[in-house]
């Protein structure tokens, strides 16, 4: 693998933006989505839809410079600006002070890398060429996109509920393992959700609930 693949927690975590225009703009919305606070280092006029985040709240504007500012509090900063002599420096800083960081559509920059993404959130799928070929990356995301309908983020939310309840009951990781791939690989929980049957399902999963409990009494 060129890049490990990972899942950031950026919940109210500070990232950095410096950038402009569509791409900034881009960024911002994802990093929002994931509910991180955004700050944006700007020196030119804001576009509508930047100066409408700002005039809600929902990002911070820094009007000074990259490298005037104290960047060490940041989980991870991006440079999304057209300017390469500003995106090496913004590089370099972040290098300087170990932070991850992404230069858009310069790979050869990039500590980490933005994937194309399916959201069926909480289930999250990401595909990535490692920059080599982004539109490809997009391509596999809508055939993933296609096969994967929207029930998969209550089925995933419903199952995600049921591990909590069963974590009490299935002491080591193999017992963990077999019991949830017998679930979810030879059971018929996945299928019953999907076509519909939620009642169902729900029901086979507290039925499972019930039967550890009484090994447990």
């Amino acid at each position: 693998m060129d890049f490990l693949p990972v899942f950031l927690n950026l919940q109210k975590q500070k990232c950095l933006v410096a950038g402009e225009g569509p791409m900034a703009v881009q960024k911002i919305e994802l990093l929002l989505s994931a509910g991180a606070s955004v700050h944006l280092s700007v020196q030119n006029q804001l576009c509508d839809t930047l100066k409408e985040l700002s005039e809600k709240g929902r990002i911070k504007i820094i009007k000074e410079k990259i490298g005037e500012f104290e960047v060490k509090d940041y989980k991870l900063i991006i440079a999304a600006s057209e300017d390469l002599a500003l995106n090496t420096s913004i590089v370099d800083i972040a290098n300087q002070n170990n932070i991850p960081v992404n230069v858009v559509d310069q790979p050869e920059m990039c500590s980490f890398l933005f994937p194309s993404i399916v959201d069926r959130s909480p289930l999250i799928i990401a595909v990535s060429s490692c920059g080599k070929s982004p539109t490809l990356s997009r391509f596999i995301r809508n055939k993933v996109a296609a096969f994967l309908p929207e029930a998969y983020s209550p089925l995933a939310v419903m199952l995600g509920e049921f591990r909590h309840k069963m974590k009490p009951f299935l002491l080591t990781y193999e017992a963990k393992k077999d019991f949830w791939k017998s679930m979810i690989f030879s059971g018929s929980v996945v299928e019953l959700f999907l076509s519909g049957k939620k009642d169902t399902a729900r029901e086979i999963l507290q039925e499972e609930l019930e039967k550890h409990k009484k090994r447990f009494n």
